[in-house]
């Protein structure tokens, strides 16, 4: 016989997806890597990131996972940007400037 209270009890039904765009102005980044703050998990990878337009990606957040940074690199060089706190269904923006440092927020409105 089903029981609803037995068969959803200690049950959590999260979405844990959250959108990153990144603005590429740098001719060197060749990928964008997504960590989790809390365990230094990467999350998912950007790779080749269209230069001078908006490249997004879904994101999943492991659980405890409540900050994220990202580490811009290629030609062998790499750069770690600060850290940002981060919700599930939260729209994120970052741009990636000549220098492949990172910048939170900046996208632009078109995309």
């Amino acid at each position: 016989m089903f029981n609803p209270d037995v068969a959803t009890s200690n049950v959590e039904v999260h979405n844990s997806n959250f959108k990153l765009s990144i603005f590429n102005s740098s001719w060197s980044t060749s990928r964008v890597h997504i960590y989790c703050v809390e365990n230094d998990r990467r999350l998912s990878t950007i790779n080749n990131p269209t230069f001078s337009a908006t490249t997004s990606k879904i994101v999943r957040l492991v659980p405890g996972c409540w900050s994220i940074y990202l580490i811009a690199s290629g030609f062998g060089q790499s750069r770690r940007s600060d850290s940002r706190s981060v919700i599930p269904n939260e729209d994120i923006c970052a741009d990636v400037i000549q220098t492949m440092d990172v910048r939170w927020g900046g996208c632009p409105v078109a995309n």
